[in-house]
């Protein structure tokens, strides 16, 4: 080791002021967590999703799946009118 470096001061280590922050953190993501899984334009869109890459699985031909695909964002988007008029 260097003489020079030999007597400097060594800072403790401290925990920085905002160690609450992580918590609080979490607990947010929890709750917009919870609220996607209570939305119903999220599990339609689930649905169509699942329906979509099971169907691509299975070799059924493009036009069916791409219906089904345009009635979910229909569907999606019924929800949505209705929830907007609710809030209004």
């Amino acid at each position: 080791m260097d003489e020079q470096f030999k007597y400097l001061p060594v800072e403790e280590e401290t925990e920085p002021a905002d160690v609450d922050f992580w918590p609080e953190l979490t607990r947010g993501a929890k709750y917009v967590v919870l609220a996607l899984l209570r939305s119903r334009k999220v599990w339609v869109a689930a649905g169509g999703l699942a329906t979509t890459v099971a169907a691509h699985f299975f070799s059924v031909p493009a036009e069916i799946w791409m219906a089904i695909d345009a009635f979910g964002l229909a569907l999606i988007g019924a929800i949505a009118w209705e929830d907007a008029a609710e809030k209004r």
